[in-house]
């Protein structure tokens, strides 16, 4: 049995090791050099400002997280895996939980704040709102069926949308980008939920989780490839503006990634949900080695 209340136990339920997805705000930042160049913008400064602004985001992340951890525990007593999170197996104190989320919302507000325009904390503030819509009853919106992978989705566009107004704020990203970027998130959240499907039983997948019970895999590898279809699309529109031969390369490097995500995760695999998981894959690893690759390729020419 885990030490009752030890500072391990916190940190495990502030789920530390995700800090990759607050990293992706990155793809935003990228994204104005490729579509306004930031010539005015010296390289320290650059710097400065996506780091505060992921620093910011990793703490809205963290709040989020640590209320999926105490609105989900009765939940996650039904999973394989999830019933030994801290606050499901009792080893933390959820007040004291609660404090540490209000602690990291204010600091995560005060940089915003007082570093960076409106626009950057009012995309602080959506990914905030986000979380309590998507785990807090009586909305709740990860037990509507369909809804919950698409809200959930959500979330990869507003990261989008914080690390380009952390940089650029005097303009706004292009629709297809934000499209894109949330038809990744809604790909992985059914990718998610398929595996899901696959570790439990029929009649227990419902306990943990109401829209498992409606779900079938067949619906779940379609909205997939619908999800990777609706990406594909954009990128192809968004590559059109800027055609090179690294660019070209992107698109057939993208469907292998679309198709590597959908084998594993049809084979059962509980990789969707923990991305620490996902990056020890060799596979992953070589695969997103290339992306960055062609990636920073295509912008330099």
């Amino acid at each position: 049995m885990p030490e009752k209340n030890s500072i391990r136990n916190y940190l495990k339920a502030m789920r530390l090791n995700r800090w990759p997805r607050s990293f992706s705000i990155i793809v935003g930042t990228l994204s104005t050099l490729s579509v306004t160049g930031i010539q005015n913008k010296e390289p320290v400064a650059l710097s400065i400002d996506f780091i505060l602004a992921f620093l910011a985001t990793f703490l809205i992340c963290i709040v989020n997280y640590i209320v999926n951890e105490i609105v989900d525990a009765p939940f996650d007593q039904y999973h394989p895996e999830k019933h030994s999170r801290p606050v499901a197996s009792g080893v933390v104190s959820i007040p004291v939980l609660i404090v540490i989320a209000i602690v990291f919302a204010v600091a995560a507000f005060t940089v915003t704040i007082l570093h960076f325009t409106i626009k950057v904390t009012l995309s602080l503030l959506l990914l905030l709102l986000m979380g309590f819509l998507y785990n807090i009853r009586p909305i709740r919106l990860k037990d509507i069926i369909y809804i919950d992978a698409l809200s959930e989705s959500v979330n990869n566009p507003i990261r989008f949308l914080i690390g380009w107004y952390a940089v650029v704020p005097t303009e706004n990203p292009p629709l297809l980008y934000l499209l894109g970027w949330w038809a990744i998130g809604a790909f992985l959240m059914y990718g998610k939920r398929l595996s899901e499907k696959k570790i439990f039983k029929e009649d227990e997948a419902k306990h943990y989780r109401k829209s498992l019970a409606i779900y079938t895999n067949a619906s779940l590898a379609k909205c997939m490839s619908v999800s990777a279809g609706i990406f594909l699309v954009s990128f192809f529109f968004i590559l059109l503006n800027k055609l090179s031969l690294y660019t070209g390369l992107l698109l057939p490097i993208s469907i292998i990634y679309f198709i590597w995500m959908l084998r594993e995760t049809w084979k059962g695999k509980y990789l969707i949900d923990e991305p620490e998981i996902i990056i020890k894959q060799l596979p992953f690893i070589i695969l997103i080695i290339i992306l960055l690759v062609f990636i920073i390729l295509s912008l330099m020419t």
